[in-house]
Protein backbone atom coordinates (compact mmCIF):
# COMPACT_ATOMS: atom_id res chain seq x y z
CA UNK A 1 0.00 0.00 0.00
CA UNK A 2 1.46 3.45 -0.76
CA UNK A 3 0.29 6.64 0.63
CA UNK A 4 1.11 9.89 -1.25
CA UNK A 5 0.89 13.47 -0.16
CA UNK A 6 0.77 16.89 -2.44
CA UNK A 7 3.65 18.54 -1.74
CA UNK A 8 1.81 21.73 -0.59
CA UNK A 9 -0.87 19.59 1.79
CA UNK A 10 2.75 18.11 3.78
CA UNK A 11 4.13 22.00 3.55
CA UNK A 12 1.37 23.10 5.25
CA UNK A 13 2.03 21.33 8.19
CA UNK A 14 5.49 20.93 8.25
CA UNK A 15 6.77 23.44 6.70
CA UNK A 16 8.42 27.28 7.59
CA UNK A 17 6.60 30.44 6.58
CA UNK A 18 8.21 30.47 2.91
CA UNK A 19 6.52 26.73 2.24
CA UNK A 20 10.04 24.86 2.54
CA UNK A 21 10.37 21.91 4.68
CA UNK A 22 12.39 20.89 7.31
CA UNK A 23 16.18 19.77 5.77
CA UNK A 24 15.40 16.17 7.31
CA UNK A 25 12.98 16.03 5.65
CA UNK A 26 13.70 16.36 2.21
CA UNK A 27 15.03 13.15 1.99
CA UNK A 28 11.20 11.88 1.36
CA UNK A 29 10.93 13.99 -1.56
CA UNK A 30 10.38 11.09 -4.11
CA UNK A 31 13.33 11.22 -7.01
CA UNK A 32 11.44 10.19 -9.69
CA UNK A 33 8.12 12.51 -9.32
CA UNK A 34 8.90 15.72 -7.84
CA UNK A 35 5.16 16.99 -7.34
CA UNK A 36 5.12 14.35 -4.57
CA UNK A 37 6.50 13.12 -1.60
CA UNK A 38 7.37 9.72 -0.70
CA UNK A 39 9.24 7.08 1.41
CA UNK A 40 9.89 3.78 2.39
CA UNK A 41 10.91 2.30 6.05
CA UNK A 42 10.13 -0.40 7.84
CA UNK A 43 6.89 -0.80 8.43
CA UNK A 44 6.30 -1.14 12.44
CA UNK A 45 4.08 -2.97 14.01
CA UNK A 46 1.73 0.40 14.36
CA UNK A 47 2.02 0.98 11.05
CA UNK A 48 0.81 -2.18 10.38
CA UNK A 49 -2.33 -1.82 12.53
CA UNK A 50 -3.44 1.38 10.77
CA UNK A 51 -2.69 -0.30 7.45
CA UNK A 52 -5.37 -3.68 8.41
CA UNK A 53 -8.03 -0.33 9.87
CA UNK A 54 -7.34 1.02 6.34
CA UNK A 55 -8.14 -2.05 5.00
CA UNK A 56 -10.85 -2.41 7.10
CA UNK A 57 -12.68 0.33 7.07
CA UNK A 58 -15.88 0.26 8.65
CA UNK A 59 -17.76 3.08 6.91
CA UNK A 60 -19.14 4.43 3.64
CA UNK A 61 -19.44 7.63 1.97
CA UNK A 62 -18.26 10.97 3.33
CA UNK A 63 -17.54 9.17 6.75
CA UNK A 64 -15.19 6.45 4.91
CA UNK A 65 -13.45 9.09 2.98
CA UNK A 66 -12.71 11.31 6.68
CA UNK A 67 -12.23 7.81 8.14
CA UNK A 68 -9.04 6.86 5.27
CA UNK A 69 -8.07 10.50 5.34
CA UNK A 70 -7.13 10.52 8.97
CA UNK A 71 -5.65 7.37 9.08
CA UNK A 72 -3.43 8.39 6.23
CA UNK A 73 -2.27 11.38 7.82
CA UNK A 74 -1.81 8.82 10.91
CA UNK A 75 1.06 7.09 8.66
CA UNK A 76 2.27 10.29 7.64
CA UNK A 77 2.91 11.39 11.09
CA UNK A 78 4.45 7.70 11.83
CA UNK A 79 7.14 7.93 9.23
CA UNK A 80 7.93 11.57 9.92
CA UNK A 81 8.52 10.79 13.38
CA UNK A 82 10.80 8.00 12.35
CA UNK A 83 12.71 10.32 9.78
CA UNK A 84 13.46 13.01 12.44
CA UNK A 85 14.56 9.93 14.57
CA UNK A 86 17.55 9.25 12.22
CA UNK A 87 18.59 12.49 11.47
CA UNK A 88 18.69 13.39 14.95
CA UNK A 89 20.32 10.40 15.59
CA UNK A 90 18.01 9.17 18.43
CA UNK A 91 17.40 5.80 16.37
CA UNK A 92 18.73 2.84 18.59
CA UNK A 93 21.88 2.03 17.03
CA UNK A 94 21.95 -1.71 18.73
CA UNK A 95 22.37 -4.57 16.56
CA UNK A 96 20.79 -7.24 18.38
CA UNK A 97 22.15 -10.76 18.66
CA UNK A 98 20.49 -13.32 16.88
CA UNK A 99 20.01 -15.31 20.17
CA UNK A 100 18.31 -12.44 21.52
CA UNK A 101 15.69 -11.77 18.79
CA UNK A 102 15.02 -15.73 19.05
CA UNK A 103 14.54 -15.13 22.91
CA UNK A 104 12.38 -11.86 21.68
CA UNK A 105 10.26 -13.67 19.82
CA UNK A 106 9.34 -16.22 22.34
CA UNK A 107 8.47 -13.53 24.82
CA UNK A 108 6.44 -12.34 22.30
CA UNK A 109 4.58 -15.86 21.93
CA UNK A 110 4.07 -16.60 25.68
CA UNK A 111 2.69 -12.86 26.22
CA UNK A 112 0.08 -13.94 23.00
CA UNK A 113 -0.42 -17.21 25.04
CA UNK A 114 -1.36 -15.63 28.07
CA UNK A 115 -3.85 -13.71 26.96
CA UNK A 116 -6.16 -13.95 29.81
CA UNK A 117 -3.15 -13.75 32.38
CA UNK A 118 0.20 -12.31 30.92
CA UNK A 119 3.65 -12.41 33.35
CA UNK A 120 4.73 -9.24 34.50
CA UNK A 121 7.31 -8.03 32.20
CA UNK A 122 10.13 -8.69 34.74
CA UNK A 123 8.30 -12.58 34.99
CA UNK A 124 8.39 -12.44 31.46
CA UNK A 125 12.76 -11.85 30.92
CA UNK A 126 13.20 -14.23 33.53
CA UNK A 127 11.27 -17.38 31.29
CA UNK A 128 12.74 -16.03 27.88
CA UNK A 129 16.57 -15.82 30.11
CA UNK A 130 16.67 -11.76 29.07
CA UNK A 131 17.25 -8.70 32.15
CA UNK A 132 14.02 -6.64 32.04
CA UNK A 133 15.96 -3.79 30.55
CA UNK A 134 17.21 -5.65 27.41
CA UNK A 135 13.61 -7.31 27.16
CA UNK A 136 11.95 -3.97 27.08
CA UNK A 137 14.38 -2.11 24.69
CA UNK A 138 14.64 -4.91 22.26
CA UNK A 139 10.78 -5.57 22.05
CA UNK A 140 10.63 -2.03 21.02
CA UNK A 141 13.28 -2.71 18.42
CA UNK A 142 11.97 -5.64 16.66
CA UNK A 143 8.20 -5.29 16.83
CA UNK A 144 8.13 -1.14 16.71
CA UNK A 145 6.35 -1.20 20.26
CA UNK A 146 6.18 -2.02 23.67
CA UNK A 147 5.55 -5.59 24.45
CA UNK A 148 2.47 -4.65 26.86
CA UNK A 149 1.07 -2.03 23.67
CA UNK A 150 1.12 -5.02 21.32
CA UNK A 151 -0.45 -7.13 23.66
CA UNK A 152 -3.07 -4.86 24.10
CA UNK A 153 -3.33 -4.15 20.48
CA UNK A 154 -3.09 -8.52 19.67
CA UNK A 155 -6.19 -9.03 22.42
CA UNK A 156 -8.43 -6.15 20.18
CA UNK A 157 -7.65 -7.33 17.10
CA UNK A 158 -8.61 -11.18 18.58
CA UNK A 159 -11.41 -9.97 19.61
CA UNK A 160 -12.34 -8.41 16.41
CA UNK A 161 -12.27 -12.29 15.41
CA UNK A 162 -13.93 -13.87 17.98
CA UNK A 163 -17.11 -10.97 17.63
CA UNK A 164 -17.06 -11.82 13.58
CA UNK A 165 -18.14 -15.00 14.36
CA UNK A 166 -20.84 -14.50 16.39
CA UNK A 167 -20.44 -17.43 18.97
CA UNK A 168 -19.62 -15.28 21.80
CA UNK A 169 -21.47 -11.94 23.24
CA UNK A 170 -19.41 -9.14 23.82
CA UNK A 171 -19.04 -9.68 27.60
CA UNK A 172 -17.31 -13.34 27.04
CA UNK A 173 -15.33 -11.77 24.61
CA UNK A 174 -13.85 -9.21 26.78
CA UNK A 175 -13.12 -11.99 29.74
CA UNK A 176 -11.72 -14.33 27.09
CA UNK A 177 -9.04 -12.22 26.32
CA UNK A 178 -8.14 -10.79 29.39
CA UNK A 179 -10.13 -7.76 29.79
CA UNK A 180 -12.10 -7.71 33.13
CA UNK A 181 -13.35 -4.30 32.53
CA UNK A 182 -16.56 -3.92 29.77
CA UNK A 183 -15.93 -0.14 29.79
CA UNK A 184 -12.59 0.08 29.17
CA UNK A 185 -13.07 -2.64 26.88
CA UNK A 186 -15.63 -1.38 24.86
CA UNK A 187 -13.47 2.17 24.84
CA UNK A 188 -10.67 0.86 23.86
CA UNK A 189 -12.31 -1.11 20.71
CA UNK A 190 -14.22 1.87 19.70
CA UNK A 191 -10.49 3.83 19.55
CA UNK A 192 -9.04 0.83 17.29
CA UNK A 193 -11.82 -0.03 15.42
CA UNK A 194 -14.33 2.89 15.14
CA UNK A 195 -16.97 1.26 16.55
CA UNK A 196 -18.36 0.08 20.33
CA UNK A 197 -18.06 -3.93 20.34
CA UNK A 198 -22.07 -4.37 20.47
CA UNK A 199 -21.89 -2.04 16.87
CA UNK A 200 -19.10 -4.09 15.08
CA UNK A 201 -21.22 -7.35 16.28
CA UNK A 202 -24.00 -5.43 14.98
CA UNK A 203 -22.61 -4.26 11.88
CA UNK A 204 -21.35 -8.00 10.77
CA UNK A 205 -24.29 -9.70 10.69
CA UNK A 206 -26.29 -7.67 8.42
CA UNK A 207 -23.43 -8.11 6.24
CA UNK A 208 -23.32 -11.59 6.42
Amino acid sequence: MSVWMAPELLCSFAGNVEGEIPSALKCLVSPTEQSSYGGIRTTTVVMQNILQQILRCPYKGITKRMYLESKALELTTLTVQEELKIKEGRQNPTVLKLDDIERIHHARNILLGNLDNPPSLMELARQVGLNDRSLKQGFCQVFGTTAFAYLHDYRLEKARQLLNTGEMNVIKVAYSIGFANRSYFAAAFKKKFGLSPKEYQIQQKKSV
